[in-house]
């Protein structure tokens, strides 16, 4: 085992980077890092299929008035296991995990906490995990971003990937990309900074697109302005015998002049069963919500507005 630990509380911790190699009998990599104020850190891992690297990278400042901007990246190839720890202002944090495999599920946790902060992370292999958080701190409100890649990004199919974004704070964006059989992803965003709602205004996006059979998206948006588009393509088979549903869909929206746009089809499956479950919730009365669907194949729409 291969084991490193840093603690900086300093106020500058700029340019460290670990790599760690194949270490012959040595059964995996871990590495521990700690920082705070202005920090950049790096981590590479990278070892034998079937063998797995572990990662935990915090980075904080002490108040969330003063943009520090941490930074980090994570690179791992094998069976890996992503922590990144972010409190502060306009953190951008990184994740790549190449070479998951059935029975070694790759997982990437990021927390962000704070405003203005980024996450990305790609996911390339079977069995993936990512959950990102990301939570306001302190009275500066502003938008923060996260991206999750999940799939092959090639030939041959993924399976069994997992991704939720929950982000709490106002403009926020929130994007899944998915490739393969049997992924799910989960968007949750609760806003509350718009108290009068502005027709024309776009205050936070979800886009979820996932290619392949037996999908789930769910996306949870609270408050008002809103804007959430699923793209859903069967493309390896479809139909009844794939299982209950092809692609199932899900969104609620509770606010006012939300949208939702959900595009479901059965390229390369025909007959595709696919599911959408609409409910959008105008809790004040005002100008209600709007939504748009497409569907292809077997299918099957279940959508309820409420204007109270």
């Amino acid at each position: 085992m291969k084991y490193i630990y840093l603690s900086a509380v300093g106020l500058l911790f700029v340019g460290t980077a670990f790599a760690q190699g194949p270490p012959g009998t040595n059964p995996y990599n871990e590495s521990v890092i700690e920082a705070k104020g202005g920090n950049t850190g790096t981590i590479t891992q990278t070892i034998g299929v079937g063998v797995a690297n572990y990662s935990d990278l915090y980075q904080s400042n002490h108040t969330n008035t003063v943009a520090y901007r941490n930074n980090a990246v994570v690179n791992q190839e094998g069976g890996n296991n992503s922590f990144v720890w972010q409190q502060g202002r306009e953190h951008e944090v990184t994740v790549n995990q190449i070479g998951g495999a059935a029975g070694m599920r790759q997982i990437s946790d990021v927390k962000q906490l704070g405003s203005q902060n980024n996450a990305n992370v790609l996911q390339i292999g079977l069995a993936n995990e990512s959950d990102i958080d990301q939570v306001l701190w302190g009275a500066v409100d502003y938008i923060n971003e996260a991206i999750v890649v999940q799939g092959m990004r090639g030939p041959g199919p993924s399976s069994e990937n997992k991704s939720v974004i929950d982000q709490r704070s106002d403009g926020n964006k929130s994007t899944h990309l998915q490739d393969g059989v049997g992924n799910s992803a989960t968007a949750v965003q609760a806003s509350s900074v718009m108290t009068v709602p502005v027709i024309g205004v776009v205050l936070q996006t979800v886009l979820t697109d996932q290619e392949g059979d037996r999908n789930f998206a769910n996306v949870n948006q609270t408050g008002d302005n809103n804007y959430s588009t699923i793209e859903q393509d069967a493309g390896f088979g479809g139909g009844v015998g794939m299982g209950l549903f092809t692609n199932e869909a899900t969104v609620m929206q509770s606010g006012d002049l939300n949208t939702a746009i959900i595009t479901q089809g059965d390229m390369g499956a025909p007959n595709a069963d696919n599911t959408l479950t609409l409910t959008q919730t105008n809790l004040v009365g005002g100008n209600g919500n709007t939504f748009g669907m497409t569907q292809s194949g077997s299918s099957t729409l279940t959508a309820t507005q409420i204007n109270n």
